[in-house]
């Protein structure tokens, strides 16, 4: 009966219209009985059983695998390889040089994102169908505010869940879960949590201060109807015209990813050691066959207000792309996965460590001015398309971004005790909220 109600309620001659329309319809009933309670339950088993490791009582609350977490960051095998390949780059020196400035060109030009796009007027039409139950999470480190952005979805359909070790006061309709403390304290272990107690068909993962768009919910919906997915990934961005903000004009690898919930549960949850649980998800999902699709929604993200806090907050990512592939290169299941991990990696030095390159190519003054000029080329290109010239201030972020990438190595390899802390806690209390400022979007966004 509702399923004729919709049909007569919307224009029913478009065939898109209604494609969707019997998608959701489906959707909707093969959720309800399928026994999604039997199997939250049983995952529920499965992620909180207590772990101890090296006299060291854990909580991930998400099946734990040694081997493949971020628990130990580097084994002793692939220390010996990574030695042996600086040795090996070290005596075919020149040879090196010409490989990796050939590896600068192709990252440089030949790097495209093909993203979907979803008609605002099709949702309009779609107003009153039957959208399915979302869970969305908001893990709270200490010190942050909390901040409850607009999202234009059906209220009975979405469970919003604010995750902390420390009580807090959340606005309704959202809810609140105390997180037991333990040894380690990161975002991934806070989502994990929340897993636990997700009913939604779908899950995502908001900060404190992201302000996604109101209709991200609905179009990462219809964007699972048109493929077989597993994750839906919108982009992230700043709104400001902050200095940092310039990273907006790199093509950015962080992405806030919408998954299916039965999935995530699949692959185990987020591994709560990791400092890069987008990443390592997006990995993972790879490893085992996967799909992902990139769609062109915006969510916007909150400046730091000090060099400090985008210090900190910076050199935590590359931690957290250093862990991922790390993890990741462990055991690659396809050569989609192997070849993924090494995208992250050159990506991370190539496109935001130019200098890097020219410190180890320093007898090679034609590899510095191939790096460099690749660099410089490129973001004339981008001056151009986004009708900005800030972007001339990459030189001065190029060096300031390396002493965060330094940080970063230095927190990796010998503060290992730290690993699990994000570093944000003592800055991130002071980030500016945006709960009074309108999502908008870039004024133009080369996809």
């Amino acid at each position: 009966m509702r399923y004729k109600k919709w049909k007569t309620h919307t224009n029913s001659s478009d065939p898109d219209i209604e494609r969707y329309i019997v998608w959701l319809y489906e959707q909707e009933q093969k959720y309800s009985s399928h026994g999604q309670e039997q199997q939250r339950f049983d995952y529920r088993q499965l992620a909180q059983e207590n772990i101890a490791v090296s006299k060291k009582n854990l909580q991930p609350f998400a099946p734990f695998v040694r081997g493949r977490s971020a628990y130990d960051v580097v084994l002793p095998w692939q220390v010996v390889l990574i030695f042996f390949i600086l040795l090996f780059f070290g005596y075919f020196y020149s040879y090196s040089a010409i490989f990796f400035a050939i590896l600068s060109v192709i990252f440089i030009f030949l790097r495209t994102h093909s993203s979907l796009s979803i008609d605002e007027h099709l949702l309009l039409t779609l107003e009153e169908a039957a959208w399915p139950s979302y869970t969305i999470l908001f893990p709270i480190l200490s010190g942050e505010n909390v901040h409850l952005p607009y999202f234009d979805y059906p209220a009975d359909k979405l469970q919003i869940i604010f995750l902390s070790e420390d009580e807090l006061e959340v606005p309704e309709p959202a809810h609140f879960l105390l997180v037991p403390r333990c040894d380690i304290s990161t975002r991934a272990r806070l989502c994990n949590y929340g897993l636990l107690y997700a009913t939604g068909q779908y899950i995502v993962v908001y900060e404190a201060q992201d302000i996604p768009d109101p209709l991200q919910l609905k179009k990462v919906v219809l964007t699972f109807a048109q493929k077989d997915l597993a994750c839906v990934e919108t982009f992230q961005f700043f709104r400001s015209k902050h200095f940092f903000a310039i990273e907006n004009l790199l093509f950015p690898i962080k992405k806030t990813l919408h998954l299916k919930t039965m999935y995530l549960r699949a692959l185990g949850g987020w591994d709560a050691f990791t400092m890069a649980e987008d990443i390592d998800i997006v990995i993972r999902l790879s490893s085992y066959g996967f799909s992902t699709e990139l769609l062109a929604s915006f969510t916007q993200k909150a400046l730091p207000i000090s060099f400090a806090s985008w210090f900190y907050r910076r050199s935590l990512w590359i931690q957290g792309v250093l862990q991922a592939y790390l993890v990741g290169i462990r055991a690659p299941k396809n050569r989609k996965t192997f070849f993924l991990l090494h995208y992250f990696l050159l990506n991370l030095f190539f496109l935001y460590f130019p200098y890097f390159w020219c410190l180890f190519f320093l007898g090679k003054q034609w590899i510095i001015l191939v790096v460099l000029g690749m660099n410089v080329l490129r973001l004339f290109i981008h001056a151009i398309r986004e009708r900005s010239w800030l972007v001339f201030l990459f030189p001065l972020y190029w060096i300031v971004v390396s002493f965060a990438m330094i940080y970063a190595f230095y927190c990796l390899c010998i503060r290992r005790n730290e690993k699990t802390k994000d570093t944000t806690l003592t800055t991130t209390a002071r980030i500016r909220a945006l709960t009074h400022q309108q999502i908008v979007q870039p004024k133009r966004w080369r996809l």
